[in-house]
């Protein structure tokens, strides 16, 4: 879904484009000295009541006062956290990718990596694969950014969730635009299983 929209100070012009291979959703898209419009996927909380319940006189004996009652302990269930070793495999993935096609490296920063942290958050939350406003990624220096994300099952590996994205137009550009030079990956367990995965890049332009 490409789009173009300027601004009195300049203009922003970026792709964005959602696709399903092998039980992946990803979503690619890059912005250069620009900014996207803030996408808000928050959805209203729906309140529920519950009637109250008239309970008739006992003709029994009257209770114990002495007795004793065992509180009830709340399950919860455990989520398990993405794959051991996912981010690093997936980094280096991405470079193996990048070194094939005559690039070179892209270099860790752990701030992309908090940004790209807080989008997989976002993302496990809603429930919706979709891009963050990458405006914070732009102030922190970075003349261009991008960001990649994707949603995948609980046992994905870092060789699936790069075919996937590199399976992609969009995504596949990102990862190789030579002016994209520092990449964070996130990455999150949702309620439902899946991994919520998130690149953010920048690069001096």
């Amino acid at each position: 879904m490409p789009f173009e929209r300027s601004r009195a100070h300049g203009a922003a012009v970026g792709g964005m484009a959602v696709v399903a291979l092998a039980g992946l959703s990803v979503v690619g898209l890059v912005v250069a000295q620009g900014r996207l419009e803030r996408y808000d996927f928050g959805r209203p909380v729906r309140a529920t009541s519950v009637s109250p319940v008239t309970v008739p006189p006992s003709t029994g004996p009257a209770p114990s006062t002495t007795a004793s009652t065992t509180p009830t302990t709340p399950t919860t269930t455990v989520v398990p956290g993405p794959p051991t070793g996912l981010l690093a495999d997936l980094f280096a993935s991405m470079n193996a990718d990048r070194a094939a096609n005559g690039l070179a490296p892209l270099t860790w920063d752990d701030r992309l990596r908090a940004s790209a942290q807080h989008t997989s958050d976002t993302m496990a939350a809603s429930g919706l694969v979709a891009q963050q406003d990458v405006d914070a990624l732009l102030a922190l220096g970075f003349a261009r950014a991008g960001q990649t994300v994707l949603a995948a099952p609980h046992d994905v590996t870092a060789a699936s969730a790069e075919h996937g994205w590199m399976g992609s137009t969009p995504q596949r550009t990102t990862i190789l635009d030579r002016a994209l030079t520092s990449v964070g990956i996130g990455a999150t367990s949702g309620p439902d299983g899946r991994v919520w995965i998130a690149a953010d890049y920048g690069g001096a332009g």
